[in-house]
This record gives C-alpha cells, sequence and structure tokens, in this order.
C-alpha cells in the first residue's frame, strides 16, 4: 500500500525522480521510438514493458492457448549532451598547446608575463562552461532473455550504464601557490573598459581589491573578448582563484576532470498475466530480484597532460577497484484496456518499489519508479500505429543533474514474412533535444523472428574542435545520440 501510495504521490507532484532511462532492450520497440507499452502485444519481450501483455488474447484464467515465445536480446546506445566531448578534448588540447604545467611552474616561482595569462583566461573561461547541469556523456548496454509459457514468463536482463560528467570544483584552488602573484603582474594600461569589462569589474569589486580587479578583468577582455566575460560563472571562476590563491593548490593541479560513474544491474525474475474482463481488460505482474554493482573514477585534466594511460585507470578503477554490490527485491506491474477491437491503451509502471543502490562514491545511487503510458490503434489488417510516453520525470542515477522524460511513437507496417517499422522518439525534460528518427525491420519465417531497430537524433555533435596549432581540422559527427539493438527469437501460438 505504501508503494501505490508513493507512485501516486509521485505522479501528482511533478518532481524528477531518480530512475533508470527505461531502455528498449528489444530491436522491435527501438526501431517504434522506443513505444514498447504501446506495442507490448505478448511477443516473448513484452512482458518486460508490460506484464500484463502475456495475457493477450486469453479468454479466461491460465490460458494456456495463448502461445509459446523466447527472445534473446542485446542493444548499445550512446549519448552525448551539451557537446561535452568537445569541450573537454578542447580544454586537454588547450592544457598542451599553453603548455600550461610550464606556465603553472612560472606563476609559482613569481614569473607572471601577459600573454601566460591571458592564456589561462581561456582555460579558466572553458573549465568554466562545464558545471552545466546534466552535461556529460551516457553509455548503456544491455542484454536478456525472455520466455512465456502461456500467461507466465521467466525473464533475465542485463543493463549497464555508464555516465561521465565533467567536474570542475575552484574550491581552495588559486592562480598560483605564491600569494605575491598578483604583485607580479603587469598593470593594465589606462584605458576606457568596454561594458563587459566594466561589468566584470563590477562583479568582481565586492570580493576582490579594485585594482586587482582591474587587471583581471582588463586580461580576461583581451583574451576572451566581451561574450565570453559577461558570463556570470566566469566572474564566480575568478573570485575563487583570487581567493585560493596562495595555498598549497595551483589551477592546473585543480582538482578539475571528468568523473565516472558506473551501474550494473542483472535482474531475474517471472511474470504473470490474468485477463480480469478477457478481452477488455488485462492485469499483469513482475516479480524479481536485481543485483546492482556500482563503482566510480575521477580523472583529472593533469592526469592527461601527465600522460598516464586512462584506459588502464579506468578499467583498474571500474572493474577492479571501487565496486560494491547491493540485492533489492522489486515488481513491475502493468494493466491494458482494449475498449474497441482496434484500440490498445496501456499503462505500466517498472521498479514500483524505491531502491536505495549501495555506492561508495560521492553523492548517493537511488532509484524511483518509473510509470508510462502507452496506446496503440491497428487498422487495416496489417498496420499498427503507436506511442508512449512517460508520466514521470526521471534523472540519471550514472549522470546527475541529467532529466529525461522520454516519449516516443511508431508505425509498423506488420506484412507476412517482412515487418517495416519507422518513428520518432524525443526527450521531453531535455531543450536541447532535437529529437531521434528511429527505424528497423524484421522477419518472421514460420514464427522465428529475427529484429533489428536503430535510433539516431537529429543535432550533430562537435566531438573534436580545430587544434589549437592548427594540425587537425574540426571533427564532428552527424548524432549526438545513436543507438542499436538487434532481437532473435520464436513465436508459436499452440
Amino acid at each position: 500500500m505504501k508503494t501505490l501510495v508513493f507512485g501516486v504521490t509521485l505522479l501528482l507532484s511533478g518532481a524528477a525522480a531518480s530512475a533508470q532511462d527505461w531502455a528498449a532492450l528489444d530491436a522491435r520497440s527501438r526501431a517504434l521510438g522506443g513505444a514498447g507499452v504501446a506495442f507490448a502485444d505478448g511477443r516473448g519481450d513484452s512482458m518486460y514493458w508490460n506484464p500484463a501483455s502475456l495475457a493477450v488474447g486469453a479468454e479466461k484464467p491460465l490460458d494456456f492457448s495463448t502461445g509459446f515465445a523466447f527472445s534473446f536480446n542485446a542493444f548499445v546506445d550512446a549519448h552525448v549532451t551539451g557537446n561535452v566531448l568537445g569541450d573537454v578534448n578542447r580544454i586537454v588540447d588547450q592544457y598542451e598547446f599553453f603548455d600550461f604545467q610550464s606556465i603553472q611552474s612560472s606563476f609559482d616561482t613569481g614569473t607572471v608575463n601577459t600573454t601566460d595569462l591571458q592564456n589561462v583566461m581561456q582555460i579558466i573561461d572553458s573549465l568554466s562552461r562545464l558545471n552545466d547541469p546534466g552535461k556529460g556523456a551516457l553509455v548503456t548496454t544491455g542484454a536478456s532473455f525472455n520466455l512465456r509459457v502461456g500467461p507466465f514468463g521467466l525473464f533475465v536482463n542485463a543493463l549497464g550504464n555508464v555516465g561521465a560528467n565533467p567536474v570542475v570544483d575552484f574550491t581552495g584552488v588559486g592562480f598560483s601557490t605564491d600569494p605575491n602573484f598578483f604583485a607580479n603582474i603587469t598593470p593594465a594600461p589606462v584605458h576606457v573598459p568596454t561594458p563587459a569589462e566594466a561589468q566584470l569589474i563590477g562583479r568582481l569589486t565586492p570580493a576582490i581589491p579594485l585594482a586587482d580587479a582591474q587587471n583581471l578583468a582588463y586580461y580576461a577582455q583581451q583574451s576572451l573578448g566581451d561574450a565570453a566575460i559577461s558570463d556570470p560563472n566566469f566572474a564566480k571562476a575568478l573570485i575563487a582563484l583570487y581567493q585560493g590563491t596562495g595555498t598549497g593548490t595551483n589551477l592546473y593541479n585543480s582538482p578539475s576532470g571528468v568523473f565516472l560513474r558506473a551501474l550494473a544491474q542483472a535482474e531475474a525474475g517471472l511474470s504473470f498475466a490474468l485477463p480480469l474482463l478477457p478481452t477488455l481488460l488485462d492485469v499483469g505482474v513482475s516479480f524479481k530480484m536485481i543485483l546492482s554493482e556500482t563503482s566510480f573514477r575521477f580523472l583529472s585534466y593533469a592526469e592527461k597532460d601527465n600522460g598516464t594511460d586512462l584506459g588502464e585507470a579506468i578499467r583498474d578503477d571500474l572493474l577492479k577497484k571501487n565496486r560494491v554490490r547491493s540485492t533489492n527485491f522489486n515488481m513491475d506491474l502493468g494493466a491494458r484496456v482494449m475498449p474497441l477491437e482496434w484500440l490498445t491503451v496501456s499503462m505500466a509502471g517498472r521498479n514500483i518499489i524505491p531502491m536505495d543502490i549501495k555506492y561508495d562514491g560521492p553523492g548517493k545511487m537511488h532509484m524511483d519508479p518509473n510509470v508510462r503510458l502507452g496506446a496503440m490503434v491497428s487498422a487495416l489488417g496489417f498496420l499498427k500505429l503507436g506511442g508512449d510516453i512517460d508520466l514521470v520525470e526521471n534523472e540519471s542515477p550514472v549522470l546527475p543533474g541529467y532529466k529525461f522524460r522520454q516519449a516516443g511513437a511508431g508505425l509498423e507496417f506488420d506484412l507476412p514474412v517482412i515487418k517495416l517499422r519507422v518513428g520518432y522518439a524525443q526527450n521531453l525534460a531535455s531543450p536541447s533535444d532535437k529529437g531521434r528518427l528511429t527505424a528497423g525491420i524484421g522477419f518472421d519465417i514460420a514464427g522465428f523472428v529475427i529484429d533489428i531497430g536503430a535510433q539516431a537524433s537529429l543535432n550533430e555533435v562537435t566531438y573534436q574542435p580545430a587544434k589549437l596549432d592548427g594540425s587537425e581540422d574540426k571533427k564532428t559527427f552527424m548524432s549526438d545520440w545513436v543507438s542499436a539493438g538487434i532481437t532473435i527469437g520464436v513465436n508459436l501460438p499452440f
């Protein structure tokens, strides 16, 4: 009862919960805009989306004549938010091109020239732009096995998630370990400040003496121009670095870099469905045990600049160290209503019991329920049109600040032997999401099924800005969100 109350409260509150995205394990749903709840029609993998689908076609309880099915599914999904790959690669390039390690050594020993200071202003600007909530990268892989025998189902699902988000922390960090650093800066020439420069001085002066604020604002404007120095985050970064100057941590060795969080989950369980009102209302439930394993790793930009083998470091910490396990019992619930012969309306809740997942890294990992509504219409005997929408907004457990509320729709041409599928999906919780086109093809030969499905976003991403030394041009990729999956299975009536 408490679980039901929690779910209703969550729906009414509109607040973002923390949960895994409802990944499309099967290739068919992936091709149909991720609308798995709408298209859950009794196939072997339908119980993952809605356990009530095990009662499709049942005319009485425990009706085993509805069929036998099994399926194997596998997929991979990669998503970059906020063009973070380009931002991080640019910072790494700046560290190398400006020889930031040598600049920092000069700063710490009392040598400050204006060119070095302006170059460091560019690094500070790049770092300060990485603190946007939800900016990062997500990689998800999964596989599953599903077996259906009439109204009963057995399933084993495995999902792996890795989130990478940039971390910028200037607390206790300064321009230099030399307390006399600002006395070594060449004073700015007498000039009329630009409006943006004057605005920056105004933001700095409550915390920084006027003369030092004027010097920092002048060299920042000369290096970056008016647009960049107008960003309030840039002013906050300068204030923090000013206050931290003379302490034990310089900017080069600041705790800024990329934080990796990993969550791997394996769930196994049983599903059952019941036709409460045969051919009108079906309900279903899945009981499962979930084994979760979490890990983490922080990678600093200084590590990359120093030539650390990052691949080996990541493998050691994510796959060998910092790993903890926990086990949780959970449930999925679902219902299907068929008010008309050609219309099905479905609702399903995944992991309806909130879970605290053991995690030794900073923060916590918590997962709340995900609730989804779907509807499908059939026409002409071979056309199916359906759509899903998440009823709650969720936040990724491995990429803090990244919120999602997925909606998708798909059209299936259910022809003999061959199945053609197209669709569209979008994250309604992300203003920058430009949607994803989805497509796939399936083959059903005497009950033996092979499906292939893919998705690609409409948003180009710059993963490598032009090198500062001119050795490489800008490199872009056509999509910031791509995924693909395959399903092999059998669907047979008794």
